[in-house]
């Protein structure tokens, strides 16, 4: 014994996408996980969200009739796709990651440096979805060198320098936002890095170990090939946007008196 206490949280972890498969298999529709992600990424953002943790998905069968009717029982938009079903399944579970880990900190009265994920395993049993999930990932945190980096870096520098009217009148506002925006975008970072632990790492559960998943195939990497070229290109050569913007942003600075 070593008088301690170990502090657990289980989370729904995919479940609810792969049910929601498993039940459109049922009904003569097959889709690759790979085919689900691009249904998903085709459906409006930040839509409805369920809490993944609700007694009622932990049964199997009808998963996408209950995200539905969770939804219509909330007051939230029902997903009227197969596509938007996935996507508020996966937006649900992260904000349910974040949720958790905040709740975690704040009862523990401190930041939590490292996470221990037992589970996952993409890598190993998908591992050119795995790639990819962190490809993307990664670019979205904002790094130099891709194109997040530039739409965040881009939106802070304008804070830090405003126009010569707003400068006047808010300038400690904007310092204040920045100080903020900065904060926020660490700490995304930790929740997206958090988030690759839990899916990618790891070995699969008992549950998946021996089962079969199909990985990206090579017509969805003819789709997705561009996609990831224009988040490097972007993010090396800004120019490629910012180039065709500054005439507008030039004329709108100078109304506003900047």
């Amino acid at each position: 014994m070593c008088d301690t206490f170990r502090l657990l949280k289980n989370i729904m972890g995919l479940w609810l996408v792969q049910e929601c498969r498993r039940e459109w298999a049922r009904a003569g529709d097959t889709y690759d996980y790979g085919t689900l992600t691009n249904m998903a990424a085709d459906a409006p953002a930040f839509g409805p969200i369920v809490d993944v943790d609700d007694s009622r998905f932990l049964a199997p069968g009808g998963m996408p009739d209950r995200i539905c009717a969770y939804c219509r029982e909330t007051g939230q938009a029902v997903p009227q796709s197969r596509g938007e079903i996935v996507r508020c399944a996966l937006e649900s579970l992260a904000l349910r990651y974040r949720w958790v880990l905040e709740k975690l900190e704040e009862m523990m009265g401190r930041t939590l440096q490292t996470v221990h994920i037992i589970g996952g395993g993409m890598l190993m049993k998908i591992p050119r979805y795995g790639v990819l999930l962190t490809y993307v990932a990664v670019a979205s945190l904002g790094l130099p060198g891709l194109a997040g980096f530039w739409g965040e870096f881009g939106a802070m520098w304008a804070a830090i320098n405003p126009g010569r009217g707003l400068a006047d009148s808010y300038q400690g506002l904007y310092l204040g936002l920045v100080v903020f925006a900065a904060i926020g975008t660490v700490l995304t970072a930790g929740y997206f890095l958090w988030m690759l632990q839990r899916v990618n790492l790891g070995h699969p559960t008992e549950k998946w170990a021996g089962a079969e998943l199909d990985d990206v195939m090579r017509i969805e990497w003819v789709v997705w090939t561009p996609l990831l070229i224009l988040v490097l290109a972007l993010g090396v050569f800004p120019r490629l946007v910012f180039g065709v913007q500054d005439a507008a942003v030039t004329v709108l600075l100078r109304t506003m008196g900047g």
